[in-house]
């Protein structure tokens, strides 16, 4: 059971590093990237 959710958590990790690394490059704001983020849903 440990083994499982160790594997789970890095494979989360390994998801969503790129991701918050990205943003922090772009030095972007949690207002902007959460008003994209409804910009994109409001589009489908």
């Amino acid at each position: 059971m440990v083994a499982v959710f160790l594997g789970a958590w890095a494979v989360f990790g390994f998801v969503t590093a790129p991701i918050v690394l990205r943003r922090m490059a772009r030095r972007e704001s949690g207002s902007r990237v959460a008003a994209r983020k409804d910009k994109a849903i409001q589009q489908w």
